[in-house]
């Protein structure tokens, strides 16, 4: 889609093949300690963060131990990882439907939807402070859903590091954008694009809480741009697509950064 700009793609794409040389040189048993230490640590990072964007009243999860509600935090952040390990294990484009979107979102909310796979809303909803509305549930089932799952795999096909970067912000994007279920839109999107890069040997993005407000405007404008273009029979990237994968992929450009210090700390040692 080229909707990066030329220069982040060339930063990350000197990350990886710095990454991947590291690991052409070091046995199986490395290259796998390396991919459990550099990427799921940054993953629990991720994850934390992801609940906390939708919970900013609560205390952060590194002060947990003097937090009344540290069972709430606790569960919140454990079912996003059950969610995510699930999809790591079950994930694959060929065979990407409907069933696996609504297993995820009940996997991350299982309280709500008393641990059943969750159907789509069948109401029409809004979200607090959006300047666009969801589609209403006949085209949300009908069209939006397959569309989305069409668009994916077909996006999918591209073979580029940077292609596959934004396929993952593209099924972000536009799973918020439909907003399918009753609760948890945010965080299925979050999860489903961490899963999309894990699978992919790239890093997640890390958005802290403190980015919440930041990360939604630019969400909020990338819908917004996005239906004008397509009401506009635009192509390419609109202004507000442009700043948000450019948001995302800078995050994910920096968890690059974190895995090299990783790296080359343990060679110093």
């Amino acid at each position: 889609m080229k909707y990066i700009q030329k220069g982040l793609s060339n930063e990350i794409n000197k990350k990886e093949i710095l990454i991947n040389n590291y690991l052409k040189e070091n046995s199986i048993y490395l290259k796998e300690t390396l991919k459990n230490l550099c990427f799921k640590s940054i993953e629990k990072d991720v994850i934390t963060h992801s609940w906390m964007i939708e919970n900013p009243n609560l205390i952060p999860q590194w002060c947990v131990s003097r937090n009344t509600k540290k069972k709430g935090i606790k569960e919140g952040v454990k079912n996003l990882e059950n969610a995510f390990s699930w999809g790591i294990k079950n994930f694959d484009f060929n065979t990407f439907n409907q069933s696996f979107l609504k297993k995820l979102s009940g996997m991350t909310n299982p309280e709500l939807y008393q641990n059943k796979d969750p159907d789509f809303r069948e109401n029409g909803t809004s979200i607090l402070g959006a300047s666009t509305t969801p589609p209403y549930p006949e085209k949300l089932i009908n069209y939006e859903i397959p569309w989305f799952i069409h668009s994916l795999k077909e996006q999918s096909l591209c073979p580029s590091l940077i292609n596959k970067i934004e396929t993952a912000i593209f099924a972000h994007l536009h799973l918020v954008r439909i907003h399918p279920f009753v609760d948890g839109n945010g965080r299925v999107s979050r999860i489903l694009e961490d899963i999309i890069l894990y699978k992919e040997n790239i890093p997640s993005p890390l958005i802290t809480p403190s980015e919440r407000y930041l990360y939604y405007e630019l969400l909020d404008k990338a819908i917004l741009d996005w239906d004008e273009k397509k009401a506009l029979k635009k192509k390419g990237a609109s202004e507000g697509e442009f700043l948000f994968y450019n948001f995302i992929a800078s995050k994910i450009n920096s968890s690059y950064d974190k895995i090299l210090y990783k790296i080359f700390s343990k060679n110093k040692k």
